[in-house]
């Protein structure tokens, strides 16, 4: 969602969220190469082909997920897992857990918030949860070391392509 304070500039191609080889994009604004100088449409596209687009309004809300939804598919291991992203911004607000959206029966609209203020909060953490097995008082702390080898290449990550 934007909001009318400080909208995206529709004459900058902004590429929201993408896979490293940008094979699927959701993308917003003026796409290079396109002929004009701004483009209000919020698009995903699969290999630079637009594959669904629609006008970015401020304050109507886009519903898309973009993380990781563990489905147990029969599976009995709950054990916990750890997923590291980089670059995902986390909402402080309460979640959405309606497939309504935010505001059901609204025609897919949200307004923005009255408040700025969350109702709940989850507190932020970088230490995993706590086990049920307790570790003995006499047992170092764990450590945590880098790998050894070589650093990325600036644009390596992504095969250089179209990068210079």
């Amino acid at each position: 969602m934007t909001s009318s304070t400080n909208p995206p500039n529709p004459g900058f191609e902004h590429q929201i969220a993408f896979f490293e080889s940008h094979f699927t994009e959701i993308k917003f604004g003026l796409i290079d190469g396109e002929a004009g100088t701004t483009d209000t449409h919020l698009r995903w596209d699969i290999n630079s082909v637009s594959q669904w687009s629609t006008t970015l309004e401020a304050g109507n809300w886009y519903n898309l997920h973009i993380g990781v939804l563990r489905l147990p598919n029969g599976g009995t291991n709950a054990a916990p897992e750890d997923w590291y992203w980089s670059g995902i911004f986390i909402e402080e607000a309460p979640i959405t857990t309606s497939i309504a959206g935010p505001n059901p029966g609204s025609g897919g609209t949200s307004s923005p918030p009255s408040s700025s203020a969350p109702t709940s909060s989850v507190p932020h953490s970088s230490v995993p949860p706590s086990s049920s097995t307790p570790i003995p008082s006499s047992t170092p702390p764990p450590t945590t070391t880098a790998p050894a080898g070589p650093t990325q290449s600036q644009w390596g990550q992504c095969g250089g392509t179209g990068w210079t």
